[in-house]
């Protein structure tokens, strides 16, 4: 387990992601019309149950992680998010999101660089 924590968090933060993916598409879905179907739709409870698992699966790693290389880790959801946005729900990323993604993964190069 020791070995592959980084891997193991990575695959959080990617679940958690895809979470957040399927909130946002359920929030562009029609509206409901009683509170009980805004509660019990069934995407929205999948993404809940998702990111609990997220959670589960970072605590458990933190256990065999450095605490240093969590940030860099939990900072690739900032990628994983408009990446699976554009691929599965066909949205353009806007300009921010590049430039943040090249500030992200610079900072991961550099991050990763100064480790050795």
């Amino acid at each position: 387990m020791e070995k592959y924590s980084w891997l193991i968090a990575l695959l959080g933060v990617f679940i958690s992601s895809c979470a957040q993916l399927l909130m946002k598409a359920s929030a562009v879905k029609k509206k409901q019309s009683s509170i009980l179907e805004k509660f019990l739709n069934i995407r929205i409870m999948t993404a809940y149950s998702m990111m609990m698992l997220s959670s589960l699966i970072s605590v458990l790693c933190l256990r065999y992680l450095q605490l240093k290389y969590v940030p860099m880790i939990e900072a690739t959801g900032f990628l994983w998010v408009p990446l699976l946005s554009f691929l599965i729900l066909r949205e353009k990323p806007t300009r921010y999101n590049v430039i943040g993604g090249i500030i992200i993964v610079s900072g991961v190069i550099l991050f990763t660089i100064g480790s050795f």
